[in-house]
């Protein structure tokens, strides 16, 4: 007996067209135990300006110039902090300047502590995820466990790591459609009643409990175990 281990939908459907029916769903990332939050968050029935926080290595296949082309297309009183690094300041500095958006968007300019991530996480009401090639998205897992809904492109990862009831996903179509939905996705997740956005921040807590390092790590002894005893018996 034998299995091949896919980290998301659409690389397992490319297995299987390949010819190999003995594929199954194997997220590749989990979260530390020790990280999730103590449970889901509780959203203001009067809050301020919508937080929404992305993560990530500022390369070309995360996107970073489409979610400030989504943000700046936003009327909801919302803002943006940026956490990662990868390009030079100036760029970064150019490229918020150009759309107008220098007092909506935050970023400390360098690279943060892991610490400073995760109080970066809690401060933030939403993720803002745009990667356009994503395995599975270790930050999809660190903002979920900490009670975050996702607003992301329905692909790849994000397309299963993020269940359906904790956050939005957005067709991914062309360039402007694309920029359109993200903006119409935060406009609707803003205006959100206080029950809703709850809902979804449980979602998103309960599934990372379920994806814990302690967990996955049990689901593949349970794996093995199980290929071995086939083994033994062939």
């Amino acid at each position: 007996m034998t299995t091949v281990l896919a980290a998301n939908s659409d690389t397992l459907e490319l297995i299987r067209a390949m010819g190999r029916s003995d594929v199954s769903l194997q997220f590749d990332n989990g979260v530390a135990t020790e990280y999730l939050a103590a449970g889901p968050r509780s959203f203001e029935r009067e809050p301020g300006p919508l937080r929404l926080i992305w993560v990530g290595r500022m390369l070309p296949r995360k996107a970073l110039p489409m979610a400030l082309d989504a943000l700046a297309k936003v009327q909801h009183a919302s803002t943006l902090t940026i956490v990662g690094d990868g390009m030079e300041e100036a760029e970064v500095r150019r490229m918020v300047g150009e759309r107008g958006l220098n007092s909506r968007v935050q970023w400390a300019g360098r690279r943060l502590s892991v610490d400073e991530v995760r109080a970066a996480y809690l401060t933030s009401d939403a993720m803002l995820f745009t990667s356009l090639r994503e395995t599975s998205g270790v930050q999809l897992l660190e903002a979920m466990a900490l009670g975050l809904p996702v607003i992301a492109l329905d692909l790849h990862g994000a397309r299963d790591v993020v269940p359906e009831e904790a956050g939005i996903k957005v067709p991914v179509t062309t360039p402007s459609e694309v920029v359109c939905g993200l903006a119409a996705a935060i406009e609707r997740f803003a205006v959100m009643s206080v029950e809703q956005k709850d809902a979804m921040s449980r979602a998103s807590w309960e599934f990372a409990r379920t994806s814990t390092w302690t967990a996955r790590a049990a689901k593949a002894e349970k794996l093995y175990t199980k290929l071995v005893a086939a083994s033994a018996t062939d």
